[in-house]
């Protein structure tokens, strides 16, 4: 129980993974950059579905 607020205990937490990357420009970046956000996008995916994390 929050003791607080008298509430019940959520059964999962939530969890987020924030990333900031500095680009070449103001607007999406080169295609270089875009592709490498998408490869770590996949990455950290990939290493959340192996861990088991739901």
């Amino acid at each position: 129980m929050d003791t607080l607020f008298d509430l019940p205990e959520p059964e999962t937490t939530e969890r987020a993974v924030i990333a900031h990357y500095r680009l070449s420009d103001d607007e999406y970046g080169s295609r270089a950059e875009r592709e490498a956000v998408f490869d770590a996008e996949r990455a950290m995916a990939a290493a959340v579905e192996a861990a088991g994390v739901r």
